[in-house]
């Protein structure tokens, strides 16, 4: 692991409690690198510029610690991050808008309080093509917004939840739910032209679980038993959206779903009230 920037190393080893975080004096771009099988863990909570994850190598988040990055923060990821809440709010936390690349992934382990947050009550996280994001957790947690090139897959246990704050969640890439895992959609609004939310295999479900809601264009699709799923009793909005062929939308008794701006169902709308 290599850590460079403007500020110099002490001559003795910092402390745990300062070191690496970022001030306005100091920066800090942290390489995970050196060589295939280089593995770090983040064991304190820290602020810093940059980050950088190399292919075959991994950085780990322990169990209640957040990795912070500062406004442009960007993160370039070839290898593997991973996020290993097992009780505690533990990931990673952008204080402004940044950028996530590479051909790597992100796994947020199988618990709920895992999270990739926004938390400067605005900006925008970008997710570029190529790049995954996958496991159960958080993202956005209600504060900012995304943009999604890559692939966002619900494949554990706990659910998978996505909840934009004011700002859209922009997506032309993918959001699946598979392996029998769930990708819940709250509150916001959903730009999906170019996009696809799909749910792959038996049991696996995308569900569109907010009133204050909107799917815009683009595609829902289900594949090998998956279902898009209504669990709002008020429904969601459906705007212009395309049901592809041989796909499930699925409304369960008294869930209901809207439409704007026309829906082209290719596919099964199934209704299945049980008396409300």
């Amino acid at each position: 692991m290599w850590i460079t920037g403007r500020a110099m190393p002490p001559p003795s080893a910092p402390s745990a409690q300062t070191f690496p975080n970022n001030n306005v004096n100091d920066t800090y771009a942290v390489t995970i690198g050196g060589g295939a099988g280089s593995s770090v863990n983040v064991n304190i909570n820290v602020t810093i510029d940059s980050l950088q994850v190399d292919s075959g190598d991994a950085l780990n988040i322990d169990n209640a610690r957040v990795l912070s990055l500062v406004p442009g923060g960007n993160v370039t990821n070839n290898g593997a991050i991973n996020v290993n809440s097992t009780r505690s709010v533990t990931g990673l936390n952008f204080l402004g808008s940044s950028t996530i690349s590479g051909s790597g992934t992100i796994t947020l382990g199988n618990a709920v309080n895992n999270r990739i947050s926004q938390s400067s009550g605005g900006g925008i996280i970008t997710n570029t093509t190529g790049h995954t994001i996958r496991g159960a957790g958080s993202i956005l947690s209600n504060v900012g917004g995304m943009d999604n090139a890559g692939s966002i897959i619900a494949d554990q246990s706990t659910l998978l939840n996505i909840d934009p704050g004011l700002d859209p969640f922009n997506n032309t890439g993918t959001l699946r739910a598979q392996d029998g895992a769930q990708l819940c959609l709250a509150g916001g609004t959903y730009n999906n032209a170019g996009g696809t939310i799909e749910a792959d295999g038996p049991g696996s479900h995308v569900s569109l679980a907010s009133t204050a809601m909107t799917i815009a264009s683009g595609t829902l699709a289900t594949t090998n038993g998956g279902e898009i799923l209504s669990v709002s009793s008020t429904g969601a909005i459906l705007d212009g959206v395309t049901i592809a062929a041989g796909s499930d939308v699925v409304q369960e008794n008294n869930f209901d779903l809207r439409a704007q701006n026309g829906v082209t169902n290719n596919g099964s709308w199934v209704l299945n009230s049980s008396g409300s």
